[in-house]
């Protein structure tokens, strides 16, 4: 199954809608589900674009 998580932060970002949406992401991968999050790009200076937990994560400027 393809699934997308969308959070206003994730990791490095630390809080409970990030640790949850870390959790979320790395759960649903453990079962062989493909996962990838869209967040923002916060912190500064984090990728556009990496794999964490083997999870790919894309990050947008979000206006706010």
């Amino acid at each position: 199954m393809n699934i997308v998580l969308c959070s206003s932060a994730y990791y490095p970002s630390l809080g409970g809608v990030e640790e949850l949406t870390r959790n979320l992401a790395k759960c649903y991968r453990g079962m062989g589900h493909n996962v990838v999050v869209l967040t923002s790009k916060w912190p500064k200076g984090v990728p556009a674009e990496e794999v964490l937990d083997g999870v790919r994560v894309h990050r947008f400027d979000f206006e706010l």
